[in-house]
């Protein structure tokens, strides 16, 4: 049955993480008291599972493969994915923590990763042809049409094409917007929040993540006593790394839900992002407040917002939260009538204490920074029009903006192209985003070594979260 002592290795890597997966599974499912959820994300009173989906016409991955199924393109029962070995020799079907788990130890390989057969990929280029022809930028038309090759096709071709047509999206600019439907999606076809969560990807900054929290919020959480609600169960932990980028988009999602369950009282909201366990967990869940607010106000003019006062609710809420808060009420002072880039700069400059200006800041070049993708002397004409002291900080908002929606690379070549006294600050901001995105330090350093020299290297590699205010 196994070809070699290292097909054996993998599997039984598999079944113990699987039973490791299990545990975890059970010991986090209590997210509302009283309901235990079910395999495929909904509640269930009771603690029992729904039944699955056709899960006894799907046979084992082995079997599958013996028929002449192509390594990427078996299929798993309803609450489990695909995993290949790294050696590309073996498949087999497991939880999404698990999975994740051999992932990030690298004992296996996500099978989005890999190639289908010739006519598969012919396939779905043929299909994200059609759809992107069809309907350009049309966010409701895209969905609409993944909606329909999602009743006919097999989950790896529905998959596949949604990775795909997010690629393009970014291709052309920010789609943070897009990913947000494209995780409900998601959420949707799969009807599974872990599976769900590993189908996730770091495309479009992460807002599929953000996405799917939302769909699961409107799903499961609407209607619920929120004295009954237990956050901290709803997003999968990271035994490798309390920082894992995963957690912490999954958590800004939850940030979204609160908003909208709390019909756009911050206040409440923010009080249940109290409840997570970390500092970094809560400022995750405050940016996704914050930015559910003021993506309401760019909406429909509504949201939890002052006439009278530019700086509310950031002056009125506690002060663990409001580096967040003017990251993007700077957004909002860019939406008033009389707005400028000196205006912008010169009403930062007025917050008090003047310890939170940076954040501000900060926000403005979030703000710019898709204009500066492509453009990097853009972002230093927009931030050295602001006061000496705080340029910096404008620098790393345009830097955090770009490794979140485009690359580590794209941060790379910004940090490279900054004036000297920018650098440093730069390469530090980087390295806190590789922390993220990996557990281990030998990929820190691999990352890192990407900077133009050994210093800047180190800056990098030194990088720590320990402190964080923001990010």
């Amino acid at each position: 049955m196994f070809t070699n002592n290292y097909s054996r290795k993998f599997l039984l890597s598999v079944t113990a993480l699987f039973l490791i997966g299990i545990i975890t599974v059970i010991s986090n499912s209590q997210i509302v008291e009283g309901q235990m959820m079910s395999h495929n994300g909904e509640m269930s009173h009771d603690g029992s599972n729904l039944p699955q989906n056709k899960a006894e016409e799907i046979q084992s991955p082995l079997k599958q493969i013996w028929q002449g199924i192509f390594l990427s393109e078996v299929e798993c029962k309803s609450g489990q994915v695909l995993l290949i070995d790294s050696k590309m020799k073996n498949s087999a079907c497991v939880s999404p923590q698990t999975a994740k788990k051999l992932v990030v130890r690298s004992w296996g390989i996500q099978s989005s990763e890999l190639p289908l057969s010739e006519d598969n990929e012919i396939k779905v280029d043929h299909i994200v042809e059609k759809i992107t022809t069809e309907c350009g930028k049309d966010i409701d038309c895209t969905i609409d049409s993944l909606n329909n090759i999602a009743a006919d096709e097999k989950k790896f071709i529905v998959l596949r094409t949604s990775t795909d047509i997010a690629g393009i999206y970014q291709s052309k600019g920010s789609c943070h917007g897009f990913g947000h439907h494209l995780g409900m999606f998601l959420y949707d076809y799969v009807d599974n929040l872990p599976e769900s969560l590993f189908y996730a990807n770091q495309l479009c900054g992460g807002s599929q993540y953000h996405g799917i929290i939302e769909r699961f919020f409107d799903k499961n959480i609407v209607g619920t006593d929120p004295e009954k609600i237990n956050i901290t169960a709803i997003c999968p932990e990271s035994v490798d790394n309390s920082f894992a980028w995963e957690r912490w988009q999954c958590i800004h999602g939850i940030g979204h839900g609160l908003d909208k369950f709390y019909n756009y009282d911050i206040f409440s909201a923010l009080e249940k992002c109290d409840e997570l366990d970390l500092k970094f967990e809560e400022i995750s869940c405050s940016k996704g407040v914050f930015m559910e607010n003021i993506e309401k106000f760019l909406e429909s003019k509504e949201g939890n917002f002052d006439k009278t006062d530019i700086f509310f609710p950031c002056d009125a809420i506690d002060s663990k939260y409001v580096p967040a808060c003017y990251n993007f009420q700077s957004t909002y002072i860019r939406s008033q009538p009389n707005y400028s880039i000196e205006y912008a700069f010169e009403t930062c400059d007025m917050i008090e204490p003047k310890e939170f200006v940076q954040y501000c800041y900060s926000g403005i070049g979030r703000i710019y920074a898709g204009n500066s993708a492509n453009d990097f002397e853009n972002a230093i004409t927009v931030c050295k029009t602001g006061d000496t002291n705080y340029q910096k900080y404008c620098f790393t908002g345009v830097l955090l903006a770009l490794v979140n929606n485009y690359s580590l690379d794209k941060g790379f070549e910004y940090c490279k192209f900054l004036p000297l006294e920018f650098k440093e600050n730069c390469y530090d901001g980087i390295g806190k985003w590789i922390i993220m995105l990996h557990s281990l330090p030998e990929q820190r350093e691999k990352e890192c070594s990407k900077a133009e020299n050994a210093d800047y290297s180190r800056i990098c590699t030194n990088a720590s979260l320990d402190n964080m205010t923001l990010l």
